[in-house]
């Protein structure tokens, strides 16, 4: 299947990040669910001081996560995976491995997305008009949640202290919502983004065949 017909069956989930991982043919992964509305983006109202807290953490994290890898990251999910859904050891740390490579990728599109919006935006208004979906709010969740154990030293001379990133986060969580926000679409279903991986080949074969039925 090409890409474009790929992507034609995909572009409706809105979390564009993927992976590939080195299976024996290479192909890419995302995160995808059949439940409605749960990759739909809608256009958010975050006050402009959240937006730019938003904006730096994720500077910070992503800045982290490029010059330390994803290892501490990758560990911090194994754990909990193994612990909440009993996987063995091998599994969850694939799945927290791949898992961690689409979060990283789709946040540094979103944070570029985000920073072009707050140079281009108003300064008179409060309020910028930011497209997220729930995904979006997950994936900055467990950024901020495992920043502490992805990243327990980091060189304070070219790095703040992690401290001070989630100090940086404190400021647009409770403004946003977050906890509601991001976790309560995956707590009804009983999901787990990292629970729901999957090829994009398989994805769009399926919807093929569904259109072909």
């Amino acid at each position: 299947m090409n890409n474009s017909s790929e992507r034609e069956h995909l572009n409706r989930f809105n979390w564009m990040a993927d992976t590939t991982i080195p299976e024996a043919e290479p192909d890419r992964m995302i995160f995808f669910w059949r439940h409605e509305g749960l990759l739909d983006v809608h256009p958010e109202s975050w006050p402009l001081p959240a937006a730019l807290s938003a904006c730096r953490f994720l500077s910070y994290f992503l800045s982290l996560s490029g010059y330390y890898g994803n290892r501490g990251l990758v560990e911090v999910t194994r754990a909990k995976l193994v612990a909440q859904f009993g996987l063995e050891t091998a599994d969850a740390w694939k799945r927290a491995n791949v898992g961690w490579q689409i979060i990283c990728y789709g946040l540094r599109d979103f944070q570029g997305a985000l920073s072009g919006l707050l140079m281009a935006h108003d300064e008179a208004k409060p309020a910028i008009t930011v497209l997220a979906s729930g995904v979006h709010y997950w994936a900055i969740h467990e950024a901020t949640s495992c920043l502490t154990g992805g990243f327990p030293a980091v060189d304070l001379k070219h790095f703040w202290p992690v401290e001070e990133g989630l100090a940086l986060a404190r400021d647009f969580l409770a403004a946003l919502d977050w906890e509601n926000r991001s976790l309560k679409a995956f707590d009804v279903h009983e999901l787990s983004p990292f629970m729901n991986l999957s090829f994009v080949s398989d994805v769009a074969a399926a919807y093929e065949s569904e259109a072909d039925s």
